[in-house]
């Protein structure tokens, strides 16, 4: 322990920084910056609070470790603290920028002393530092609040709002004539505890209870920090180079794909875990413990496999972001298939395959062969719900996976292409074949599923209507129909209809003897939210009618304007049995129009979701609910 730790006295952040003698930088191997708007806003009340009736606040502990590399001055990297400090800087760099309201003196000591000095004379000297990926756009804000940014991660997004949240802070009339009181507040009534360990043992104490309290990592950001660890207490430049090289870029790439919270970060690492290292998936869930245990930093020889997983994280960083974005795609194929494969609900199961695509094929059509069969069989056997939780495929799939990427397969062959390409279409015929995919998508008449609650289900009705516009020689626009609403234009987005309203099938409904028709698939559209909601509840026949008078001014989805001719088709054949318009009547109109609706789209899903090469399979089908089979499908040729 040294002098700045014995007495443990408060010290004001003047004394922290020693009056601009010391400075202090956020090493690399520390996660970015994260605080986000709750945690700020939490500061400013505590600074608030404490100017309100004149008390000293205590500001934290910071611990830090002393840089001997460099002699001319105190040097420090803060191992815990960094993200109060990190936010008290950027306030005060706020504090700096506004005209007018402290005097040029006070601004000069803010600067010196927290910000910089030496820069007129050309030798520079900052205070305070991020690391390296996060340090460029800080000091640029630092400078320039105002300036037009680029943002590559969740970290410089944060970085961004903290200065705008405290710059429109400093600007509320409450603070109007108080920043010099806010200043003087910071930076000499704010008490910290600054701890500074010489024992590198401490360090490595420090560094795990640091890891695993405060605001959660993720596990990619604990692996990062480990990796930097190992690097630095074995004095391997090379995994550090990679490391530092790397990690920038594997943030930018998640950042672009909108995977930057914790869960999602995690998730990815899981992913590069299974590819990578090993197909179990409880070890998966626990990557940075054993990264620690199998590489020790006691053992400083075993550090190349480190430094390639570094290498596979970064690719598959960037395999994610050609997944999710299609940005720089150029093939018509590959793009349509990741369109389709990006936009699916649930890829947890499959996208280690994905990834073990991407890293081995650099061939584009064998690689969008194989990914137009990964996106198949994620639809036929999760996306249907074939896939149970007893028997979720995934074991298998991930070993597929692994065994792909290591270009090994059991029996130590090479693993090649054309190989995975069999094994997938074995997968499916074994575990999702035609019959089976028909069964999924049809409710028996004593099943009591409903098609309303299936999360796939919009997905389902935006790739028929993206084949009816494809085939009409338009855009599919996937991502425009599975779009979410949008609070600014809440009905300028598609929504899930029932054809046969809930409220208007009540009254032919029989308690002792429910049906399906509510439920079944076939009573399910895609449409613009409805410009008037009373057509909701109509009868079938009022609303096929309305659905084209309402949707005449806006755009309507091509699947509307099929209604209206299979409709007229049930009531033909039914009329040829019955013309007393009776409830038994529409009743039975009804549901024949369901039948011939649903037909399509099964029939669609057999084409769309065809896998060549499986055995028996099935041509098409028909369907007729008011047979008195259980089953309501039948096979045609």
């Amino acid at each position: 322990m040294n002098a700045i730790d014995r007495s443990l006295e408060l010290l004001t952040l003047k004394q922290v920084f020693d009056d601009g003698r010391r400075s202090f930088a956020i090493p690399d191997f520390q996660r970015g910056y994260s605080w986000e708007e709750d945690q700020r806003a939490d500061l400013l009340r505590d600074i608030e609070y404490g100017m309100s009736g004149d008390y000293n606040h205590y500001g934290g502990t910071l611990v830090a470790v002393k840089n001997h590399s460099i002699q001319d001055f105190d040097h420090y990297e803060i191992v815990d603290g960094q993200q109060r400090l990190t936010s008290l800087i950027i306030l005060l760099s706020c504090i700096a920028h506004t005209n007018g309201r402290i005097d040029f003196a006070t601004k000069e000591d803010l600067r010196r002393c927290f910000i910089e000095e030496g820069s007129d004379l050309g030798s520079t000297r900052r205070k305070f530092q991020l690391s390296d990926e996060q340090d460029s756009l800080f000091w640029q804000m630092v400078n320039e609040p105002d300036s037009l940014v680029t943002i590559k991660n969740k970290g410089h997004q944060n970085i961004v709002e903290a200065f705008g949240q405290f710059k429109n802070w400093i600007q509320e009339p409450k603070n109007e004539t108080s920043i010099y009181e806010v200043y003087k507040y910071v930076t000499n009534c704010l008490g910290f505890i600054l701890y500074a360990p010489e024992d590198t043992k401490e360090i490595g104490i420090m560094f795990e209870v640091i890891n695993n309290r405060g605001k959660p990592l993720s596990e990619l950001e604990k692996v990062k920090n480990y990796l930097m660890y190992f690097s630095e207490k074995n004095e391997i430049r090379d995994l550090k180079t990679a490391v530092n090289d790397k990690w920038p870029r594997i943030l930018e790439h998640l950042n672009s794909c909108n995977h930057t919270s914790n869960d999602a970060e995690n998730g990815f690492l899981r992913n590069c875990w299974i590819v990578f290292w090993d197909t179990n998936k409880s070890k998966s869930q626990h990557v940075y413990d054993n990264l620690k245990a199998q590489f020790p930093t006691t053992d400083e020889t075993n550090w190349k496999p480190l430094y390639r997983f570094v290498a596979f994280l970064e690719e598959s960083a960037r395999s994610y972001r050609m997944l999710y974005t299609r940005e720089n795609v150029t093939n018509i194929e590959e793009l349509e298939c990741l369109r389709r494969l990006g936009n699916q609900p649930v890829l947890a199961s499959v996208l280690p395959l994905i990834l073990a695509i991407f890293s081995r094929e650099t061939d584009e059509q064998t690689r969008v062969a194989l990914l137009k069969l990964v996106e198949k069989l994620n639809f036929r056997f999760y996306g249907t719900g074939i896939a149970s939780r007893s028997d979720s495929g995934q074991g298998e799939l991930f070993r597929l996976a692994h065994d792909y990427y290591a270009d090994r397969m059991e029996d130590g062959r090479s693993f090649d292409a054309f190989s995975l390409e069999s094994m997938l279409r074995e997968f499916v015929n074994r575990n999702a074949n035609d019959i089976k995919l028909v069964k999924n998508l049809t409710l028996d008449k004593d099943e009591s599923g409903n098609y309303y609650s299936w999360s796939w289900l919009k997905y389902f009705l935006a790739s028929y209507e993206g084949t009816l516009k494809k085939n009409k020689q338009r855009d599919e626009k996937l991502e425009e129909l599975l779009a979410r609403q949008d609070a600014q234009n809440p009905n300028d987005f598609y929504q899930i209809e029932h054809i046969w309203a809930v409220k208007d099938y009540e009254k032919f409904d029989d308690s002792e003897n429910p049906d399906i028709n509510k439920r079944r698939l076939g009573n399910f559209i895609l449409l613009r939210a409805l410009p008037n909601k009373r057509i909701s509840n109509n009868p079938p026949e009022v609303k096929v009618e309305s659905y084209l008078t309402n949707y005449s001014d806006v755009p309507e989805t091509l699947m509307i304007r099929e209604l209206k001719g299979l409709f007229d088709k049930a009531q033909e054949e039914i009329e040829r049995n019955r013309t007393n318009k009776t409830w038994k009547y529409w009743y039975e109109v009804y549901s024949r129009f369901l039948d011939l609706h649903e037909e399509k789209y099964v029939n669609f899903a057999l084409e769309r979701w065809q896998v060549d090469g499986i055995s028996h399979p099935v041509k098409g089908v028909a369907l007729n609910s008011l047979s008195g089979r259980n089953e309501i499908y039948e096979l045609t040729d």
